[in-house]
């Protein structure tokens, strides 16, 4: 299995907006059957960090879905996002 982590701090009073976002990511992957975020965040600590987990079967797994992400231009468009996250 294949584990990716990717972490952001969000802009203070976006929060809100950032979730709404990743949610429309999310969508567009389970449209096409790619492996969705599991999206964390901390109890305590820093308030404004999010964690967004993908687990993969394998290598392959992860560089097929990577590359077809970075050839969808929906998918493009939605990650490029909001500029003030």
């Amino acid at each position: 299995m294949i584990r990716v982590r990717n972490i952001a701090e969000i802009k203070y009073g976006q929060f809100r907006e950032f979730l709404r976002a990743s949610e429309e990511l999310n969508e567009i992957c389970r449209e096409h059957s790619w492996v969705a975020a599991t999206l964390l965040s901390a109890a305590a600590g820093r308030v404004n960090e999010s964690v967004a987990e993908f687990e993969y079967p394998d290598y392959a797994t992860f560089e097929r879905e990577q590359a077809a992400q970075q050839s969808n231009p929906q998918f493009i468009a939605s990650s490029e996002g909001d500029p003030r996250f």
